[in-house]
């Protein structure tokens, strides 16, 4: 072998010598924390009991903002909207009744009458007058003249009662009456709002876009009131959980990139959205006897992800990288 062949081997075994020391030296510098895939799990439930007549998303599917999630059975509150609907226009109905007064042929009616009476009236007048000439003359005797002005008193009264009662009839209901109606149809439509919002309860829509995590009930089964249908969670909302003792703290601070290792050795990057303000003791410690290096603080930095394409899932265990 050439001396120039010893030296060309010579200078490779130094140049990987150095590169694994340089290796060496830079990897334990890298701290590796084990933690895990996160997140805030949403629980979606009604506010009705009921048997659950529909279900619209399936596990794993994204769903948007205002889409239809699934629907209890509101069909009792169905009926006692319909009966309120029907109790309100009859209360309504008798509220604008009692507004006009009597009904026409009542008022009709009061009105012959009066015209009757006033023509009975014309005739005892007469009969009174003629009696009242005769009893001058002596050509009448005092009981006739007494019946002739009762019966003329009788008729004025009668046509003044019967002008009085058209009076009335004309008239509406008594004010207390009519203020009792008007609450009762108030207190029967407030009533009707709040069956109505049950109903729309019943039919559960997302508040935000996300991805269906878990579904506990299957269509047909029957659900209590608040009791969760299923979970979603937000891609905005994944973050890799991991502790931090108190001496490594100091080289950590929110919005900071650091790397990590998911199990099938894919480096990926996640950013510090949180970090404790609470210790966690692990092991437990009493101060002034055990080190303050075994405080531990949770920390979470937050990563891109899609249900169906992510590199991570929820809940698997990662290694994280601090240098």
């Amino acid at each position: 072998m050439s001396i120039r062949k010893k030296i060309i081997i010579v200078s490779i075994i130094f140049v990987i010598f150095v590169l694994g020391f340089i290796y060496n030296i830079s990897r334990s510098s890298i701290k590796v924390i084990p933690g895990y895939v996160g997140t805030d799990v949403r629980y979606i439930s009604s506010q009705e009991s009921g048997r659950l007549l529909r279900l619209d998303v399936t596990q794993g599917e994204y769903i948007r903002e205002g889409q239809s999630l699934f629907l209890i059975d509101s069909s009792k509150n169905q009926t006692l909207l319909d009966s309120n609907k029907f109790l309100y226009s009859a209360s309504q109905a008798v509220s604008e009744n009692m507004s006009k007064g009597k009904r026409q042929p009542y008022i009709e009616k009061t009105a012959i009458d009066i015209s009757n009476a006033k023509a009975n009236l014309a005739v005892a007048s007469k009969e009174y007058q003629r009696q009242q000439m005769l009893l001058k003359d002596d050509s009448t005797s005092q009981k006739e003249f007494e019946q002739a002005q009762s019966k003329y008193i009788q008729a004025n009264n009668q046509v003044e009662v019967l002008e009085v009662m058209q009076i009335i009839n004309n008239l509406p209901a008594r004010e207390d009456l009519r203020n009792a109606v008007d609450f009762m149809s108030k207190f029967i439509n407030s009533n009707s709002k709040y069956l109505q919002q049950k109903i729309s309860s019943a039919d559960v829509k997302s508040l935000e876009n996300g991805y269906v995590y878990q579904i506990f009930y299957h269509k047909g089964e029957e659900v209590r009131a608040y009791s969760p249908v299923m979970t979603i969670i937000n891609p905005k909302d994944v973050y890799i959980v991991f502790y931090l003792s108190k001496d490594n703290l100091a080289n950590l601070h929110i919005g900071q990139t650091i790397k990590f290792i998911t199990p099938n050795n894919k480096s990926l990057e996640a950013k510090v959205s949180y970090i404790s303000q609470k210790a966690e003791y692990t092991p437990p410690l009493l101060y002034g006897i055990n080190s303050d290096s075994e405080i531990s603080f949770e920390v979470h930095a937050k990563v891109d992800y899609s249900a169906n394409s992510s590199e991570i899932h929820i809940g698997e265990p990662v290694k994280v990288e601090l240098r």
